[in-house]
């Protein structure tokens, strides 16, 4: 698995126009909510690439077949940014709180991105991981904080681009059998 196909697949999980759509309004509250949502998230996917292993070992599942899952996962939510609308801002905490839900959990760190993480942090290591995943989620911020719109052809544009890496980190896995 590719640190760049961890990326762009990170990328599409986390979608960033899915996360613009809800957003609040005020650029203040926005910056705010963020911040939150960043670092909440951050947070969660350093505790879950540092825990791959004996996440996948309580489990009993093997490397390739988290690639799979990661994969299937990444692909289904490809597949649901194409035929369904992005989320509203309301209702939703208020002020930075919003950076917490709707923002941070369930937008920005998906169950597919939590499945990525641990398949990442399994065969790169926690660290390399935490480098990539979180490379990616910091530049799906950077396009937040840049008051860019959430619209459903941009989502459903970043969905199809998810369809397509999530297929691949599936290949990828059935290939490492």
């Amino acid at each position: 698995m590719s640190p760049t196909l961890i990326a762009l697949a990170a990328i599409c999980a986390a979608n960033p126009f899915r996360i613009a759509a809800c957003a609040p309004a005020s650029v203040d509250t926005r910056r705010k909510a963020v911040v939150v949502a960043t670092a909440s998230t951050l947070l969660a996917v350093g505790l879950f690439a540092l825990l791959s292993d004996p996440i996948l070992d309580l489990l009993n599942v093997s490397g390739s077949s988290s690639r799979i899952a990661a994969g299937v996962a990444v692909l289904v939510v490809g597949v649901r940014d194409l035929f369904v609308q992005p989320p509203s801002p309301e209702p939703a905490l208020t002020g930075w709180r919003a950076g917490i839900m709707p923002m941070a959990f369930p937008t920005l760190f998906t169950p597919a991105l939590a499945i990525l993480t641990i398949s990442a942090g399994s065969v790169r290591g926690a660290g390399t991981a935490l480098g990539i995943i979180g490379g990616a989620i910091l530049l799906v911020v950077l396009l937040v904080v840049a008051n860019v719109r959430g619209t459903y052809w941009r989502a459903a544009t970043v969905g199809s681009a998810g369809v397509v890496f999530g297929t691949l980190l599936t290949l990828n896995g059935v290939t490492a059998i």
